[in-house]
């Protein structure tokens, strides 16, 4: 049985030997967020799944082209890697390439984040206005109603 230290200093060390950066920049730092094991018979079969996850904290990125780099280094000699890229979840960015090793032990990802619409913006204050005024016109309405009724 492994215990939760064990699993822990194993997922550590697999993070460890990660590379993330982005557009060229000082490496990233990933921090455990969360990690589980199989039994220790399936992994000893060959059949078990370790899973890692990992948070990394990056500043908000310009519009225009960037890439991202990921890099596994760890029991190069021993491990079969698989690297993709995954529909992001924010419109505003879209995936335009990818290379990968062949061993894909390495991918690097090219993506645009677009800009953010001014102009909705400015809409969705101006709508907001808008049904801030009507709400206040409501109340005055009320207000005045009320006090005509005394």
């Amino acid at each position: 049985m492994l215990s939760d230290a064990e699993q822990r200093a194993y997922a550590e060390r697999v993070l460890g030997a990660i590379t993330l950066r982005v557009d060229e920049a000082p490496a990233l730092r990933s921090g455990l967020a969360r990690f589980s094991f199989p039994d220790v018979a399936t992994i000893r079969s060959g059949n078990g799944v370790i899973s890692i996850r990992s948070d990394a904290r990056l500043s908000r990125l310009s519009a225009g082209p960037h890439r991202v780099l990921f890099r596994n280094n760890f029991v190069a000699d021993e491990s079969v890697y698989l690297a993709n890229a995954l529909v992001p979840d924010d419109d505003r960015v879209a995936i335009v390439g990818q290379e990968r090793r062949v061993d894909q032990s390495e991918l690097t990802i090219a993506f645009n984040v677009r800009e953010t619409d001014p102009a909705g913006k400015r809409y969705m204050w101006c709508g907001l206005a808008g049904v801030l005024l009507v709400a206040a016109a409501g109340t005055i309405y009320r207000r005045r109603e009320g006090q005509e009724s005394r």
